[in-house]
């Protein structure tokens, strides 16, 4: 359970400030871990989904994932 993790990925820094503005990621957020609840993962192992968007990684790692979440 420690080694999971869910990356939801936005196209451009102006998409993914208007997702959380708006109350998007939170939405997000509260729908993946009421998934994983009620597939009987255990509440004290569920976190929170990370957020990005491709040009902030193209920006800081050449658009290599790897590196960008190292």
């Amino acid at each position: 359970p420690q080694d999971y993790f869910v990356s939801y990925i936005f196209k451009t820094d102006k998409d993914l400030g208007k997702a959380k503005k708006s109350g998007l990621l939170d939405e997000i957020t509260n729908y993946h871990k009421s998934l994983m609840q009620k597939e009987g993962y255990p509440s004290e192992a569920i976190k929170d989904c990370v957020f990005a968007s491709i040009e902030d990684c193209e920006k800081k790692c050449k658009g290599n994932w790897y590196y960008y979440y190292k």
